[in-house]
């Protein structure tokens, strides 16, 4: 009867999980999306105008005699520096994009607080040899990775702030306003819908972050 109650709540706390990392996921498109420009794209240096020195035209005889109607142009016009125009920059949502399946296959550094990259502690050969310490080595992970996880929902405030400052200075094109919305919704909705199936998992304590997941892995 143990075995059967332990292996239900493994299945209750991974359907937690999986949901918590469709949130993270959508969470991180959002987040890399309205850091400030100069976080998303490139090195600032790699788009930085460059001068180019750019020769004088050889004369021809007709232009030879009409340079003579007006001041010679001396060696140092010649070869005055032209600015070159910056290269053009990948659409901003675009880049977004690629950090964001870059970051999820290989981790960001720039959002640790948002979905910090959890190294899974190995069991020991006690507990793979011992059910109940296996059990308490799940509960101990289950707890580690649920702490963190909830943590994206408390993002929620930052990034609609982000969205409004973002529509407010203009700086985003409003299909990419219009897709982060419907992005952050659908975060809600997901925390929302957790919420209304596992209340207790947000249930408020003292601590930053919810009893319940506090609570998770403790007998």
């Amino acid at each position: 009867m143990s075995r059967v109650s332990d292996r239900k709540s493994t299945w209750f706390l991974a359907g937690i999980f999986i949901t918590l990392a469709v949130v993270v996921g959508v969470a991180l498109w959002l987040w890399i999306i309205f850091l400030p420009p100069s976080e998303v794209l490139l090195d600032s240096s790699d788009h930085a105008p460059q001068s180019i020195a750019v020769p004088a035209p050889a004369l021809t005889g007709s232009q030879t005699q009409h340079r003579s109607d007006k001041a010679a142009v001396s060696e140092s016009d010649a070869f005055a520096p032209l600015q070159q125009e910056p290269p053009a920059q990948t659409p901003k949502l675009e880049s977004a994009l690629n950090n964001m399946r870059q970051s999820l296959s290989e981790g960001d550094a720039r959002t640790p607080e948002l979905a910090p990259d959890l190294e899974r502690e190995k069991p020991s050969a006690a507990a793979l040899e011992d059910p109940a310490a296996y059990a308490d080595y799940e509960a101990t992970q289950a707890h580690t990775t649920a702490s963190a996880w909830m943590q994206a929902f408390q993002k929620i405030p930052e990034l609609r702030a982000r969205i409004d400052a973002a529509k407010a200075a203009g700086d985003k094109s409003d299909e990419e306003i219009a897709e982060a919305e419907d992005a952050l919704v659908e975060l809600e909705k997901m925390r929302d819908e957790l919420k209304r199936e596992n209340p207790e998992l947000f249930v408020p304590s003292g601590n930053s972050l919810p009893e319940a997941t506090q609570a998770i892995g403790k007998p």
